[in-house]
């Protein structure tokens, strides 16, 4: 990107060269610190629901807007990280299992949409996505803020209270598939699972997604495909780093 005329890009490259050990650059796009947060996020998700069982913990995807103007995400993140951890707080004790308190450890991601791209994405996702904010006639990346989390004690009474508690804190009624929960792999062990989900929120792929689609055997998966770079790579490093990079991004609750 620098080569091609992007100066912006020496001053994160600088940053990524001088990360040391002991003075980290926290660059979203260093994997050396990458790894250091996935790994943390990891061992702390093991210890934290350690008390709950497998069919009690859940891995949610919220996809919360769609912009067009960079600038807007990280007034976008904070209103909407704030307002959740105080409906989360208010609400406290009716997310309650068995006098156990809810717990959630998530993290906000920001993936880039061009609508030219989303060729194996179904009707429905981009159905989804023209309502959170897509424009299909903008011919320039978009930018889809989302969150992830792993929450738990959760079961189906509760997941419909925590449905309307996101609602409230968007100020608005959810969409069909805009927020899902997934239960654990039954095939690994919670431990494994845990590690897994909690380095996921924090891979910082920095590549164009079909965001979700329905695949023959009605699964849903996510299809990555041509890597962010030039001005559109520069303007998103820079638009996370002012949001704090990894550290702006977590979102921790009742931990």
């Amino acid at each position: 990107s620098y080569q091609k005329g992007h100066r912006d890009a020496l001053d994160i490259l600088d940053k990524v060269i001088d990360c040391t050990s002991a003075k980290q650059c926290s660059q979203i796009l260093c994997p050396a610190c990458r790894d250091k947060v996935q790994n943390k996020a990891a061992k702390k998700a093991v210890a934290k629901f350690s008390n709950y069982a497998d069919t009690e913990i859940k891995f949610m995807t919220l996809l919360i807007q769609v912009v067009e103007d960079t600038n807007k995400l990280e007034p976008l993140k904070d209103e909407f990280k704030m307002k959740f951890k105080n409906t989360l707080r208010n609400n406290a004790a009716a997310l309650k299992i068995d006098n156990r308190g809810f717990k959630m450890k998530g993290a906000f991601e920001i993936d880039l949409k061009y609508y030219g791209l989303l060729t194996h994405a179904s009707l429905r996702s981009i159905d989804l996505l023209k309502k959170l904010g897509l424009n299909r006639t903008h011919n320039r990346s978009q930018d889809l803020l989302h969150f992830h989390a792993i929450v738990g004690a959760l079961d189906d009474e509760h997941e419909d209270k925590l449905k309307l508690l996101i609602g409230k804190s968007l100020d608005m009624q959810l969409l069909p598939s805009q927020v899902h929960f997934k239960s654990l792999h039954k095939t690994n062990t919670k431990n494994d699972n845990l590690r897994n989900l909690a380095s996921y929120m924090f891979k910082a792929r920095l590549q164009y997604a079909d965001n979700i689609f329905d695949d023959n055997f009605l699964q849903k998966k996510a299809s990555y495909k041509t890597p962010f770079k030039d001005k559109v790579l520069i303007d998103y490093l820079n638009a996370v780093d002012a949001m704090g990079n990894f550290n702006g991004l977590k979102f921790d609750y009742g931990l």
